[in-house]
């Protein structure tokens, strides 16, 4: 084999790695885009599922009727108040709408009942 051949067959080999090694980068490349559009859907899956049970872990608290909430908020204040749950005379009417609904006392007995505070 003379000099000319030689160095034509070492260039050709050297085109074709060449070739190959580009070939590998665009193969490389879109693997790593595929990896990338696979990250992205589990990550924004990761985030709706962790949404998802942070909302129903948070909702432990009942909701009730007006009249059931009047109730549990009524014989609180008795409780709390020293009067008897069947006296509805106007003094103890009237403490109650004045001192009792609304403040943070009610509040705390209804959470303590188990029921969402309004």
């Amino acid at each position: 084999m003379n000099v000319t051949a030689a160095i034509k067959k070492t260039a050709s080999k050297e085109r074709y790695s060449s070739l190959s090694m580009k070939a590998s980068r665009g193969t490389n490349k879109i693997n790593n885009q595929k990896t990338h559009k696979t990250m992205k859907k589990y990550t924004i899956l990761l985030i709706l599922l962790t949404s998802a049970l942070i909302s129903c872990n948070t909702s432990k608290l009942a909701q009730v009727s007006d009249e059931e909430r009047g109730e549990i908020s009524w014989n609180a204040f008795c409780d709390a108040r020293g009067y008897d749950r069947n006296d509805n005379t106007f003094t103890a009417t009237n403490e109650y709408l004045d001192t009792w609904c609304g403040t943070t006392e009610e509040e705390n007995a209804f959470i303590k009942a188990g029921i969402k505070p309004e």
